[in-house]
């Protein structure tokens, strides 16, 4: 009888798996179009941009094939991802592609996230925030792989550009 029990217990944690990502891109740098300083990350979980653009604070793109189109984000430094935790606050956090709040979407330019179509943004402060509203500023895009135009979403419904 234990035996059996324990079998099932098995099977249901390895139905509960994270997704996989199938297809990742290199380590890249994400270069705001605005203030031109880059995407980091520490162990303290804050998410913030740098100016320099060099050492390790690199990002991979991890395509989650059970999720089309959404990928996570993978910081080269800490292996942590970027992980959405309130409808603007974002941290870096261990991966898990199976919870929505760490999938992310984007077009060749801008980065989104997939659970509520919050636009990754920064300032002059170097905070990095998602902003939530009907018009996105067009200066806040990302230097993205080249590929992303033909492997990625289209914006968001109901979202558009302002300049």
């Amino acid at each position: 009888m234990l035996a059996s029990v324990a079998a099932a217990g098995a099977l249901v944690v390895s139905s509960a798996a994270p997704a996989s990502a199938d297809a990742y891109t290199s380590w890249t740098y994400l270069r705001n179009a605005a203030t031109l300083d880059c995407l980091a990350t520490d162990w303290s979980t804050r998410v913030y941009t740098f100016t320099g653009c060099n050492g390790p604070q690199r990002w991979q793109l991890q395509f989650l094939d059970a999720y089309p189109g959404s990928f996570l984000l993978r910081n080269e430094a800490t292996g942590r991802c970027l992980k959405q935790v309130t409808i603007s606050r974002v941290i870096s956090a261990s991966c898990d592609g199976s919870i929505i709040e760490f999938r992310w979407q984007s077009t060749s330019e801008f980065i989104w996230s997939a659970n509520t179509g919050g636009l990754l943004v920064t300032d002059f402060t170097r905070k990095v925030s998602l902003y939530n509203a009907d018009y996105w500023p067009s200066d806040q895009s990302w230097s993205l792989p080249y590929f992303l135009s033909a492997t990625s979403g289209n914006l968001p419904q109901n979202e558009s550009l302002v300049s």
